[in-house]
């Protein structure tokens, strides 16, 4: 945590054996949605990356863990 603000992460998670593994380096204030792409190459997500930022649209492609954002302009995306 920062300035005693907590970030999430993503986590992918066996079923098998209980095993976590973090799927994405980006951390984040506050994840509100995820959907898989329908290739499941990746997860879109919409959230805030510090608590005085608005909320925007991400793309974390997999298994690379990269956080791209996609929304780029002065919405909010809640």
């Amino acid at each position: 945590t920062r300035s005693g603000a907590q970030s999430f992460g993503l986590l992918e998670v066996s079923l098998e054996t209980g095993e976590e593994r973090e799927i994405a380096a980006q951390k984040f204030f506050n994840i509100r949605y995820l959907r898989w792409l329908p290739d499941r190459s990746g997860i879109l997500l919409t959230a805030f990356e510090r608590f005085y930022q608005p909320a925007k649209i991400f793309q974390i492609s997999l298994p690379s863990g990269e956080a791209k954002i996609l929304s780029k302009d002065a919405n909010i995306y809640n």
